[in-house]
């Protein structure tokens, strides 16, 4: 089975190199793809030096950056990771393995966030916001990040690909896929990777409320489908809700963890005024 690895990039020169150098050892004759989102670091000049395909484009996010990546390749299976990604050993045939199944649309393996010396990657590595577990066992149906994926061109040319959205984009490919009969989401125990987390809390913070705002969108999406969501609650209730947890976590945790306590309160916070508003931007537009 004849398989390409896309690898979208905005900015990130300083992972990109050790990211690719992980790809290509894994990769062997498997063509690669850098598609830069339009950065301004030299992200694409540097991935041209590694030897490997490289599409520029003007930015529009890393959903149409996947898209143009898998649309300039032929093989029948496509490979997502990304820069911030480290492939173990037998990543990439692991995950062709899975797919000798032709009953699976979608598969991938463990993404396991590094630490380092900040509370934002100690949060990473505590909470390991990308275990494959967390989108396995949604309730509504399971996805996995797109990080560190592997489809079929087939599943791609059904749904059209990815719908460019800022965030979502890995729950709203796989749903789609499944909806559609496509084939079911699997994980692949060999296909492990390495993350490299956020370095500071603001970006974190940032991430988070991406994240947030993006679940308006998926719920008017998904819900004659059977998604169930429930209304955000207005700020004060939110704020008195976020100080008892709060609380409670500085009271249940070492002196030493207040600090990823505290961040990963900020991400929840975060996260759920993003959904705030944009479910009243939603609300408003409807």
């Amino acid at each position: 089975m004849n398989v390409s690895i896309v690898l979208p990039v905005r900015d990130g020169r300083a992972w990109l190199g050790p990211g690719l150098d992980a790809v290509l050892r894994e990769a062997g004759d498997s063509p690669v793809i850098v598609v830069d989102d339009g950065s301004t670091d030299g992200s694409a000049d540097l991935a041209e030096s590694h030897g490997v395909q490289v599409l520029r484009l003007g930015g529009g996010g890393p959903y149409r950056a996947r898209n143009a990546g898998w649309r300039g390749t032929a093989t029948e299976l496509v490979v997502f990771t990304d820069v911030r990604c480290r492939p173990h050993p037998g990543w990439l045939a692991g995950l062709v393995r899975v797919m000798h199944d032709p009953s699976i649309a979608v598969a991938g393996g463990d993404v396991v966030a590094l630490t380092g010396p900040g509370p934002a990657q100690r949060y990473a590595a505590k909470w390991q916001p990308l275990a494959p577990e967390h989108g396995l066992e949604h309730p509504f149906l399971p996805f996995l990040p797109t990080c560190n994926i592997i489809t079929r061109r087939t599943v791609l040319d059904a749904v059209g690909g990815f719908r460019e959205m800022r965030s979502g984009g890995d729950l709203d490919f796989s749903w789609r896929a499944q909806l559609a009969s496509l084939g079911q989401i699997n994980y692949a125990p060999d296909a492990g990777v390495d993350w490299v987390p956020r370095a500071t809390v603001r970006e974190v913070v940032r991430q988070w409320y991406r994240y947030g705002s993006a679940k308006p969108r998926l719920w008017e999406d998904y819900r004659q489908y059977g998604l169930d969501i429930a209304p955000p609650v207005g700020s004060l209730k939110f704020a008195y809700g976020e100080g008892r947890n709060l609380l409670r976590g500085l009271r249940t945790n070492p002196v030493r963890q207040w600090d990823v306590e505290v961040v990963d309160r900020l991400c929840q916070w975060s996260f759920r005024r993003g959904y705030r508003e944009q479910f009243g931007r939603d609300v408003s537009a409807g």
